[in-house]
């Protein structure tokens, strides 16, 4: 089984989903390491503040599928 896979610079839109999916694979990473509080800071809205502040600090290195 083949899966083509095109991966192009992330976008002002995409901020949204990366912030989800950044957000998912901590929790399951470090969810026996990490107090419950740290789960509650660190949420969706603050990983899209991040990624829109290293989006546009950034020389273009970050991307995703598509």
């Amino acid at each position: 089984m083949t899966t083509d896979i095109a991966i192009r610079p992330a976008l002002a839109g995409d901020v949204a989903d990366i912030a989800r999916l950044h957000r998912a694979i901590w929790c399951d990473t470090y969810r026996d390491l990490a107090p419950a509080e740290v789960y509650r800071v660190l949420d969706e809205d603050y990983r899209r503040a991040m990624g829109r502040y290293f989006g546009h600090s950034a020389s273009g290195s970050a991307r995703v599928p598509g």
